[in-house]
């Protein structure tokens, strides 16, 4: 632990620290598992070049956690330690979490945030700050799992609330109006809070696969009601002195005659082709064919009958498209998501927002 060769009183030092550490860390039972605590090996030596004639020098190091027997057998020792003419150059303790591996990872996630936060409060209270003890760390193979599964979904979470932005903007540039702009975005939002919804009644946690579904599950939403959309746009009723609420409803059913039977076709078309996917004996295969299947049967269902009654109830009677009226939509839209943006970010610069990484959302 000291590069120019450590003098005994220096090893001593550090061992005293060690100790300490050790105590601490077995005594924290929101962490560690009572009596799982592995914390300094007796390597072999003798005099006072071995480790475990300075452990037994130092007061503080008395009644340290010792290895336990189950089964009249003793527990493996997993605590290492390098002990060289130089000095001690690395030690490993070992502790059994109280995380276990069945937990979902996000909850397994709150306890690596935790063990972090309590290394770096060691750090700041047993530890010199010019110790170079300093550079201890946590590790553990199963941590490497959890990270990925968080990274992954919170990188699929961020992918959708982006692909939702981008749809939003879209639609605002095709449609051109504030009326059939809403009817999208309430289609496409109730269709993405169903789908969701269902994971939640079958029980499934939001792991990489759905993780990865739903990032394509705005795009493939918002595709049958933007087609309604564009044949509500087409359709025009002739009888001009009619009520406003007549032509909005004479429209929807227009748009409902004309293109319904074409996303229809093409919706049962991916339902059929996704259940031979969820017979497959890969697991992540089938997972997404049954994601695939209820996805788009909640989107066809939802825009047949919730997006064409939004349509038939505040479509716009008689509006035809216009590219200044598109452009003024899409501008209108893009200011309102840069100021949730803005708010965002002074949000991050107090509170820390994850980003896709599992960092901070902006790098302040």
């Amino acid at each position: 632990m000291d590069d120019s060769g450590s003098s005994l009183s220096r090893m001593e030092q550090s061992v005293e620290i060690l100790c300490k550490l050790c105590k601490m860390l077995a005594n924290n039972k929101k962490l560690v598992k009572p009596g799982s605590a592995q914390c300094l090996p007796f390597s072999p030596g003798s005099g006072q070049n071995g480790l475990s004639a300075v452990i037994q020098k130092i007061d503080k190091c008395r009644n340290l956690p010792q290895l336990k027997y189950v089964n009249a057998r003793l527990v493996p020792n997993h605590a290492y330690a390098r002990l060289t003419k130089k000095g001690l150059r690395w030690i490993a303790f070992s502790f059994e979490s109280n995380v276990y591996k069945g937990q979902s990872y996000f909850d397994a996630y709150k306890h690596y945030l935790e063990w972090e936060d309590y290394i770096k409060h060691l750090k700041d209270t047993v530890i010199p700050k010019d110790h170079p003890m300093q550079d201890i760390f946590q590790t553990s193979d199963f941590w490497s799992k959890v990270l990925m599964e968080v990274i992954a979904v919170s990188s699929a979470v961020f992918s959708l609330v982006l692909s939702m932005f981008i749809c939003v903007l879209a639609v605002a540039l095709f449609t051109g109006n504030i009326l059939l702009w809403l009817t999208v975005v309430i289609t496409i939002s109730g269709i993405v809070v169903l789908v969701v919804a269902i994971f939640y009644l079958l029980g499934w946690e939001l792991g990489a696969v759905e993780a990865i579904s739903l990032s394509i599950l705005v795009g493939s939403s918002v595709d049958y009601c933007v087609h309604l959309v564009e044949g509500y746009l087409q359709s025009t009723s002739h009888q001009t002195i009619a009520s406003k609420k007549y032509q909005r409803q004479w429209r929807a059913a227009s748009a409902v005659k004309h293109v319904g039977v074409s996303i229809l076709s093409s919706a049962v078309t991916t339902i059929v082709a996704s259940i031979p996917l969820t017979q497959t004996m890969i697991l992540p295969f089938a997972k997404f064919g049954k994601i695939m299947l209820i996805n788009t049967s909640v989107a066809i269902v939802y825009t047949l009958t919730v997006g064409t009654a939004l349509l038939g109830l505040i479509g716009p009677a008689k509006y035809q498209r216009s590219l200044k009226w598109s452009l003024i939509l899409f501008l209108c839209v893009g200011a309102v998501i840069g100021v949730i943006w803005g708010i965002l970010y002074g949000i991050d610069a107090h509170y820390h927002i994850p980003g896709p990484g599992g960092s901070s959302l902006f790098n302040h």
